[in-house]
């Protein structure tokens, strides 16, 4: 367990493979300005042994990107909120098996923002009961990104509001392949620029493939 705005860096430094790291209930814990989270978390052995956050409604706050989780596999994050990060508020890349559930996404501190969530060459993902808040940031900001050659990621139970994209599928620059067997289920995206977007990236001829939104609703996207 990590006290109420203890070292979240410690503890994901001290931990080993399928550990729980739990934060105080409605805690809140700060990032240094520039810095990233949970930059040395590791991952588990298999979908029975998965290594855990667990927020217990903790609120992490500041800092570039408020979790960057990098290649590692069989992972859970779930009821944890984030706000105010200047680049990302959770950035997954190179992970497979990993669920991410119940959590809060927003940041109001900087025009320059980019993405909200950002996945990246990502297999096997399941993105559950999350929710983008009003935000500001540039004009490609996005609320749930898919950047580039993920495979089988599903998104359920979603809610986008107040971005520029509330869910988007992009390929990215090259040499990103394309995106693969993307599912938006039960999403909703409404007072957004754009609900729903499926598109290529600059300099990059892949296209996406098999991604689907399936009993999804958009409402008040200009």
């Amino acid at each position: 367990s990590v006290a109420d705005g203890g070292d979240i860096a410690a503890a994901c430094a001290s931990m080993r493979q399928g550990d729980i790291i739990s934060l105080a209930t409605n805690g809140t814990y700060t990032l240094a300005g520039g810095t990233n989270g949970f930059t040395a978390f590791k991952g588990g052995f298999d979908n029975s042994h998965k290594s855990i956050l667990r927020g217990n409604g903790a609120t992490i706050n500041a800092g570039a990107i408020g979790a960057l989780l990098s290649q590692i596999d069989y992972f859970r994050v779930e009821n944890v909120n984030w706000r105010d990060q200047t680049l990302y508020c959770l950035q997954v890349n190179q992970c497979n098996y990993f669920e991410v559930d119940n959590c809060t996404f927003q940041s109001v501190v900087n025009p320059g923002f980019y993405d909200l969530t950002h996945f990246d060459r990502n297999r096997h993902g399941v993105i559950s009961n999350c929710s983008v808040l009003d935000s500001i940031g540039q004009a490609s900001m996005d609320g749930f990104e898919v950047y580039g050659d993920c495979l089988d990621l599903v998104f359920s139970d979603c809610d986008a509001t107040g971005v520029t994209n509330g869910f988007e599928i992009w390929t990215g620059l090259a040499p990103n392949g394309a995106n693969k067997d993307i599912l938006w289920l039960r999403c909703n995206s409404h007072g957004n620029i754009i609900g729903y977007s499926v598109e290529g990236g600059e300099q990059n001829p892949f296209v996406q493939i098999n991604c689907i939104a399936q009993d999804c609703l958009a409402s008040g996207n200009t």
